[in-house]
């Protein structure tokens, strides 16, 4: 602190000196700055005031500055927007974990699909002239849907769901399936892969999967109950609307949602545990084309970008 070049006024000052570091954690600052008239240039008495204003020259040190530190403690239901996408937690995640798990708030659209969606039905000119069925080009798949695993050949020549079907090179384990491919390609996409923890499940790392049936029963409220004449696994008043809704723009050609849990495993019978749009836990073929994608992350949350 320096007084103008002004022979009239004296100025003294105490408290923080040149090259001090003001910082929140240092306490409270106090800067004490006492100005009077020089007697010895003016006639004015040191006792009369004026206005008089302070200006006080700082230089910020750009490498003791951050950007806010988002909040480490997480609640299910919790909004975060991630490479302008909106992602849900769900499951809690307190300040001793250095990642949180989030599910993507809507199913992958075909773009984000890409070559992995549903294109056995296409976008026609008519569509795009309508807007419907989420299209946008002639010629794209039509669904934002995908199978959880099949391959082209077989897909091609068995169509018809009939049990020459089961003679292709199927299968229900996550790690083996299709899905996974089109899920970890969307994160590269994107950019993601390096933001993400790996986590283990099953003895399996993963930064990028689906959700599972032990998450959708531990964290997000569906139970066994009493479902007509039988009994079935629903979400209950603790599950979250958005969990079995927010299936996309074309979400009336979305029945559901992939888990990647397998459900039976047999030589004649392949199928995952699928969450519903009625809001149900059931089964799927491996061969469904209508269950839409929903990827979970593990991002870190040295990541998620501040004010969340």
């Amino acid at each position: 602190l320096t007084c103008s070049e002004n022979e009239a006024i004296t100025c003294t000052k105490s408290g923080l000196a040149v090259a001090d570091t003001i910082s929140k954690n240092n306490g409270t600052n106090t800067v004490e700055v006492k100005v009077e008239y020089n007697s010895a240039t003016t006639t004015q008495p040191a006792s009369t005031t004026s206005n008089i204003q302070l200006t006080i020259n700082y230089q910020q040190d750009m490498g003791q500055v951050s950007p806010s530190a988002p909040s480490y403690d997480y609640s299910v239901g919790d909004t975060i927007t991630y490479k302008d996408t909106t992602w849900k937690v769900i499951k809690n995640s307190t300040s001793s974990e250095n990642y949180v798990t989030l599910m993507k708030e809507t199913v992958l659209t075909n773009a984000e699909l890409g070559s992995y969606a549903y294109s056995s039905e296409t976008c026609t000119a008519e569509d795009v002239e309508n807007e419907e069925y989420g299209c946008t080009t002639v010629g794209e798949a039509k669904y934002n849907t995908m199978e959880f695993t099949w391959t082209s050949t077989c897909h091609n020549a068995n169509h018809g769901y009939s049990e020459e079907q089961y003679d292709c090179d199927n299968t229900n384990s996550y790690a083996s399936s299709k899905i996974k491919e089109a899920i970890e390609a969307y994160a590269t996409s994107k950019g993601m892969m390096s933001d993400l923890a790996e986590v283990a499940m099953g003895g399996t790392n993963y930064t990028i999967r689906l959700i599972t049936k032990d998450e959708l029963e531990t964290n997000l409220g569906f139970e066994e109950q009493v479902i007509g004449t039988g009994t079935g696994i629903k979400n209950t008043e603790l599950t979250p609307e958005w969990v079995y809704t927010n299936f996309g723009e074309n979400q009336n050609n979305v029945t559901g949602y992939w888990t990647m849990t397998p459900a039976a495993n047999s030589s004649t019978d392949f199928t995952v545990w699928i969450v519903s749009s009625n809001g149900r836990l059931g089964d799927g073929a491996v061969h469904f084309d209508r269950m839409g994608v929903r990827p979970v992350i593990n991002l870190l949350k040295s990541n998620i970008p501040a004010q969340q």
